[in-house]
């Protein structure tokens, strides 16, 4: 099953896609190509199958500032939305949040869904065309500088760095935030997500 994994990751790839940016019933189509097989179920069944394995099993750990911060944005009707790199689609993590914790989003734009990942432009189109709003009237907060920051400038909103995962970052692989480039940028960054100056810019 690795060959096939390979050899699906190395199509994707000549398509110039990730696999974060392929819908898991195409994903689950490639997979039956690769082994010659015709399935029982529709690749829509199977991809919604894939899309949960591992979700019940291995819970995300959901931060509770989060929680905080999307529960008061919410009583103050400000709507929100979350936008992620991801192989699961909407509903996927919609059962998630609404099953197992207490973040309630408007709507959730996947990778996978819009068919490209962070900082590509694309993904935040559809994050204000999902909202009604002028990507100038959006504030995108995110923790990953070249993704979330950048991306979002890039594409016309405005940004704020949450900072509090920054220390976890050498651990996990993941490229340091280019401080220089935020400080020219002006972006504003925070160490927790329920910081009252957050909520003020917010609302």
């Amino acid at each position: 099953m690795e060959q096939v994994l390979l050899a699906v990751d190395d199509e994707f790839r000549a398509q110039g896609k990730k696999r974060i940016e392929v819908h898991p019933a195409t994903f689950m189509q490639c997979i039956a190509s690769k082994l010659r097989s015709v399935p029982s179920q529709s690749f829509a069944e199977l991809g919604r199958g894939f899309a949960r394995v591992g979700l019940s099993d291995n819970m995300t750990e959901v931060n509770p500032e989060a929680e905080r911060l999307i529960g008061e944005l919410e009583v103050r009707q400000v709507p929100t939305i979350a936008l992620t790199n991801t192989v699961r689609p909407e509903e996927a993590w919609q059962e998630y949040f609404h099953d197992r914790t207490r973040l309630r989003f408007r709507h959730v734009v996947t990778s996978c869904e819009v068919g490209h990942a962070k900082p590509h432009g694309a993904i935040f189109a559809e994050a204000a065309r999902r909202l009604n709003l002028d990507p100038g009237d959006i504030v995108h907060v995110g923790d990953w500088w070249q993704g979330d920051g950048r991306g979002a400038l890039d594409a016309g909103f405005g940004a704020v760095l949450y900072t509090g995962l920054w220390d976890t970052y050498p651990a996990l692989g993941y490229p340091g935030p280019n401080l220089d480039e935020i400080v020219r940028a002006g972006v504003p960054c925070i160490r927790r997500l329920d910081a009252p100056l957050l909520l003020d810019m917010l609302v």
